[in-house]
């Protein structure tokens, strides 16, 4: 079984602006706080307007789990009601940013164009799971493509209501637990940790594999930096992000997750590609990319 897994890094692949750094500069972001009445240095809309003005990084999700943290810490719950809120009015306006956003040009020459449109030509792949809001009927509505065969949407997809939020083991305190993604009226459950565990080959694209979202691989990861003696041949783990700096990242979250590294490479066959290097023309992702869709097309 061949498993796609897809993170905004492939969004931003394809060309879109899906940040939420990019959100927090957009129009959609200034119509929230001019809808939402009540922002103050106290309350979550005043705590994300501050996070997003400081940080060049900025993360929502991250930043939820802050603020929770912060507010379970100092027992302070008096802003939960305005913070509901909020965050209902975060995700309208997150919908409409996003929606717009696929809209953007797309980069033909970028890998992630290109993996779109071999999956419109054929199924190199038995599931596709996506971490992104944006639904593929929308992106191959854009990029001349028509596929959405076996796409499941991990936190929902635009106009489904999506799933935003933080991971269970950041809320220690239940008056914050709409925070937490698997509370969330709209989440539905997949079997992506079934299928990951049955799969032979999975490609994550763009993934950062952040602690808010680690729940949905840990067990998988586990079971590959162990030594199993009734597999003829190890998982094939192609992990691909934007640079050396984000890979690196990668190994740090899952170190911080953890999973050894180390144990990880000795019993799995695993690859990363910095699409940076493989946009350079070197050597080694360039090879590696190459095969990866040699052996998706059945070469």
């Amino acid at each position: 079984m061949k498993i796609l897994i897809l993170g905004n890094g492939f969004d931003l692949d394809l060309g879109l602006d899906t940040r939420y750094s990019d959100f927090a500069k957009s129009q959609q972001w200034k119509e929230l706080y001019k809808e939402f009445k009540h922002t103050n240095k106290d309350n979550l809309a005043g705590f994300l307007k501050e996070k997003a003005n400081e940080d060049k990084w900025f993360s929502i999700e991250e930043s939820l789990a802050e603020y929770a943290k912060k507010k379970i810490g100092l027992q302070d719950f008096s802003h939960v009601n305005d913070d509901k809120h909020f965050l209902e009015l975060l995700e309208g306006k997150l919908e409409i940013f996003l929606d717009l956003a696929s809209m953007d040009t797309f980069e033909k020459d970028h890998l992630a164009t290109r993996l779109l449109d071999l999956m419109n030509k054929k199924q190199i792949f038995d599931k596709v799971y996506t971490f992104n809001y944006i639904s593929h009927d929308a992106l191959h509505k854009w990029c001349g493509c028509n596929y959405e065969r076996e796409v499941s949407y991990v936190h929902q997809k635009l106009y489904c209501g999506i799933v935003l939020g933080v991971g269970s083991n950041d809320i220690t305190d239940d008056r914050y637990s709409f925070l937490r993604k698997v509370n969330h009226p709209k989440y539905s459950s997949t079997s992506i940790g079934r299928d990951l565990m049955e799969a032979d080959e999975v490609v994550f694209f763009g993934h950062s594999l952040n602690t808010i979202d680690f729940d949905y691989f840990k067990d998988f990861f586990v079971a590959c930096s162990q030594y199993n003696g009734t597999l003829a041949t190890p998982t094939r783990i192609t992990i691909i992000d934007k640079s050396d700096d984000s890979i690196q990242s990668i190994k740090n979250n899952l170190k911080s997750n953890g999973i050894s590294v180390t144990s990880l490479c000795s019993y799995s066959h695993i690859i990363f590609i910095a699409l940076d290097n493989y946009y350079r023309g070197e050597y080694t992702e360039r090879d590696d990319v190459t095969d990866l869709m040699k052996r998706l097309n059945g070469f």
